[in-house]
């Protein structure tokens, strides 16, 4: 069975904005001019769906949301892949990019909540300091994020 949308309903996707391509992040702070890169991939299914959610839904199925710099060092990344992995939980890693002595917190698996994206660009802003591209993007995060909360099945 074809959904309306030429997905075939069960069947795993991926959602990685910019063609897969690292999204350049700049920006300043404290200590100066920023930049960093933001590469995101988010896997997801179309189920089918009663009542007010239905006919069709969207089911996150794992996400990797990645900061690094723009030499490719990671900084901090948000992964969620629960399928067939020895860390199916949510967790975070910090990389070897923020400076810390490799293999104390590098490739280690933190557990976390299920992150949704709008946090990460949230963190993003308000952290580091990357300039936003809106001066609504407060209003236009807090809008999607709602969305997300309502909506949402796995808590």
């Amino acid at each position: 069975m074809i959904g309306a949308n030429g997905y075939s309903p069960g069947q795993e996707h991926v959602l990685a904005p910019n063609l897969g391509e690292p999204v350049r992040l700049r920006g300043a702070s404290s200590s100066g001019e920023i930049e960093l890169d933001l590469l995101t991939r988010i896997w997801y299914r179309v189920a089918p769906a009663e009542g007010e959610r239905g006919p069709w839904r969207v089911e996150t199925t794992g996400y990797s949301h990645r900061i690094e710099t723009t030499d490719a060092w990671e900084i901090i990344a948000y992964h969620w892949h629960p399928k067939g992995s020895k860390t199916p939980y949510p967790h975070l890693h910090i990389g070897a990019g923020i400076g810390s002595s490799p293999g104390l917190l590098d490739k280690k698996h933190i557990p976390t909540g299920r992150i949704p994206f709008e946090d990460i660009i949230k963190f993003a802003i308000l952290e580091p300091g990357v300039e936003p591209k809106r001066e609504d993007w407060r209003e236009v995060l807090s809008e999607t994020r709602a969305a997300f909360e309502e909506r949402r099945t796995w808590r």
